[in-house]
């Protein structure tokens, strides 16, 4: 968060009369203070005077050469700096001090009560932060290399929030799964693209083939229409030769009427001349009959 700093073994600054005064915690949390100094570059102590904000908690891991005075069962020096018990709980008051052992696993709670800090009862599972809404409490699992107990955040539903380690494969995990639906949706894209290429193909077929029947029909009325013009041609023809023969059966007809005629003429010129030789004899026969011969005239 932009107002929420964490620090571990970073010198603590908190007596402005004693500005060579430090304490350096194992681990302690800030809240309302950016975790930049000033918003622009890393911190590399903590002035409590200039920041104005104590922290809210401190962790301090317990060992050997720490563990008296971390559990507040030292006294300072006169003249001296006070102890660490005396800076969290007198001087700075901060809220909350938690002590983890961490080769025994073992963990106290203490809580700022009326300006003393308070042991909470041993079967105090996690120490319960209102102010941020965040418990801490052990876990045993692996982090940072190393499976053992560790102290570690839960919200208020008991759900632990992830380590950076967690949270960067969070991250690949959803990367990965935002790459699987880029490379499905780049996949269904293409399967889009080809169907509607395939619809295209289909539709330039079936337009091909519309083309082709309208060519086809085109040509069989054109076949048609040729057919008619032979059937139209074939008739004139019929109907031609039909009055050819009309003509020629009227020339033989008529043909036959003039021989008729001529032959006719012939018998009407014979019948002419049989008459001629008839009156010639019988007037022939009258001359004889008075003694006349017809042969002497």
């Amino acid at each position: 968060s932009d107002n929420f700093f964490v620090a571990a073994d970073l010198n603590l600054y908190y007596d402005r009369q004693h500005e060579q005064w430090y304490k350096r915690p194992d681990w302690f949390a800030v809240v309302g203070i950016s975790p930049l100094y000033q918003g622009r570059e890393s911190r590399y102590s903590y002035v409590v005077w200039d920041e104005k904000v104590v922290p809210l908690l401190v962790v301090e891991l317990l060992s050997e050469g720490t563990e008296d005075e971390d559990q507040g069962r030292t006294s300072s020096r006169p003249k001296g700096p006070p102890t660490k018990w005396e800076v969290y709980e007198k001087i700075l008051q901060i809220p909350y001090y938690v002590i983890f052992s961490r080769q025994t696993s073992q963990v106290q709670f203490f809580k700022l009560t009326a300006g003393s800090y308070v042991k909470q009862p041993s079967s105090t599972k996690s120490l319960w932060l209102p102010e941020v809404q965040l418990g801490l409490r052990r876990w045993k699992g692996k982090y940072d290399g190393l499976k053992r107990q560790w102290l570690r955040w839960h919200d208020v539903d008991g759900h632990w929030l992830p380590t950076l380690a967690e949270r960067a494969e969070t991250e690949r995990q959803r990367a990965e799964t935002e790459r699987q639906r880029a490379v499905q949706a780049e996949q269904q894209a293409l399967s889009e693209r080809q169907r509607a290429v395939q619809a295209e193909q289909q539709a330039l077929l079936e337009q091909e083939r519309a083309a082709h029947a309208e060519q086809q029909a085109v040509l069989e009325r054109q076949q048609a229409v040729q057919a008619k013009q032979e059937t139209w041609l074939e008739r004139q023809q019929a109907r031609f030769e039909r009055e050819r023969a009309v003509q020629a059966e009227q020339q033989v007809l008529s043909e036959r009427q003039r021989a008729t005629q001529a032959e006719q003429q012939v018998l009407l010129e014979r019948q002419q001349v049989l008459l001629e030789r008839q009156r010639a004899q019988q007037l022939a026969a009258k001359l004889r009959a008075l003694g006349i011969d017809p042969d002497q005239l």
